[in-house]
């Protein structure tokens, strides 16, 4: 870790610019990635957490995000979520 990177850690800052800092506490909020358990986020929440930051994930399915947070380690979450439209759109003309 460099320099710029020790700085904004210590602020409570992201080097990435990401992650909000608390006035009370300085501390990062956490990370949420919606669809933490495969593909593009599970490779995002891969890089949040091995950057330090604190990821909680989400799946439809209580026991990917649960073994996505496992694998993560450094205090991942993981939660059910769906967030999939109850109804399919219509396409109106």
């Amino acid at each position: 870790m460099g320099d710029r990177e020790r700085q904004l850690r210590d602020r409570g800052q992201s080097p990435r610019g990401r992650g909000i800092s608390s006035a009370r506490t300085g501390r990062h909020a956490p990370d949420l990635i919606v669809g933490g358990s495969s593909g593009i986020g599970l490779e995002l929440a891969k890089d949040l957490s091995a950057g330090g930051d604190k990821v909680i994930v989400t799946s439809r399915s209580i026991a990917s995000a649960e073994r996505t947070s496992d694998e993560l380690g450094n205090g991942a979450q993981g939660f059910a979520l769906d967030v999939s439209p109850s109804r399919k759109a219509s396409r109106t003309s």
